[in-house]
């Protein structure tokens, strides 16, 4: 079991109780030999820094996208709706209604008897 403190590494081999283990913690790795950790290669931190400094622009960078296609939407909802209907584009229009021209007029109808809903036998 390993113990780190002051920048050290202590390597515990006593019992295995808590009692021993909190008196080896509160000062009893004092009197044990430790080893100095390791320092930071300056690659290490180098390659970390430019990872977070490229990380941060990432996030700026999508978070402004959205914002701005944000604000692109609501300028094109509330600013193209009176443009559209100047120009009859994307406008609503009314129902159109045609009325029904023959075009020749010289074609025989059917006429109806008053009497009945059937068609006279003459014309049928």
């Amino acid at each position: 079991m390993f113990y780190f403190a002051d920048g050290m590494v202590y390597q515990y081999s006593g019992e295995r109780t808590t009692s021993a283990l909190e008196e080896y913690i509160n000062g009893g790795y004092k009197s044990s030999w430790g080893k100095p950790l390791p320092e930071v290669s300056s690659i290490a931190a180098l390659n970390y820094n430019n990872a977070k400094k490229l990380t941060r622009t990432i996030y700026t960078i999508l978070v402004s996208a959205v914002v701005l296609g944000v604000i692109g939407v609501l300028v094109y909802f509330c600013c193209s709706g009176s443009t559209a209907q100047k120009k009859g584009h994307l406008a609503m229009k009314g129902p159109h209604i045609i009325k029904y021209e023959p075009q020749n007029k010289e074609v025989a109808h059917p006429s109806y008897d008053e009497t009945s809903s059937f068609l006279r036998q003459e014309t049928a």
